[in-house]
């Protein structure tokens, strides 16, 4: 298997979307990020332990919290806000570049509750909108489609 550094670059997809089948480009965005999960685990030591160990068993998995960097604009801050106040998640799908050995690029999958917010920003530098995501449910990968 030959493969290639991947960078985030133009070729790089982030979409959007109310019920996860019709999915519009994510206007502007200038940084990607994906949902790291994060498994609890519940302590399970009692006075029956061998050897004073602790003892563990696995518990529930956390996608946590992440944040999309976009440039600003009316219109993508109006949009954000009309989906935050949604009573369902909203869908997110980024899909990489293509390898050299891919005729589609890998893609990453997920749903989360957002809140549109303005980071600081120093005067003559570009104002930017964060689109913060608490991750519900599990995050999904595609493997992208073999070269013929």
């Amino acid at each position: 298997m030959t493969t290639k550094t991947l960078t985030i670059t133009d070729d790089t997809v982030v979409e959007w979307s109310d019920d996860g089948t019709t999915w519009a480009s994510l206007p502007g965005a200038q940084k990607v990020s994906f949902p790291e999960e994060q498994r609890d685990y519940k302590d399970k030591t009692s006075l029956d332990s061998v050897g004073m160990h602790k003892e563990w068993s696995r518990g529930l998995i956390d996608s946590g919290e992440i944040t999309l960097g976009c440039f600003y604009t009316k219109e993508l801050f109006a949009a954000a806000s009309a989906k935050k106040a949604l009573a369902t998640p909203t869908y997110f799908r980024v899909t990489l570049p293509i390898d050299i050995d891919q005729s589609t690029g890998d893609q990453f999958a997920w749903q989360a509750w957002i809140s549109p917010s303005l980071p600081d920003v120093e005067v003559g530098n570009d104002l930017m909108l964060d689109i913060k995501q608490k991750v519900t449910g599990a995050v999904t990968w595609t493997q992208g489609t073999a070269a013929v």
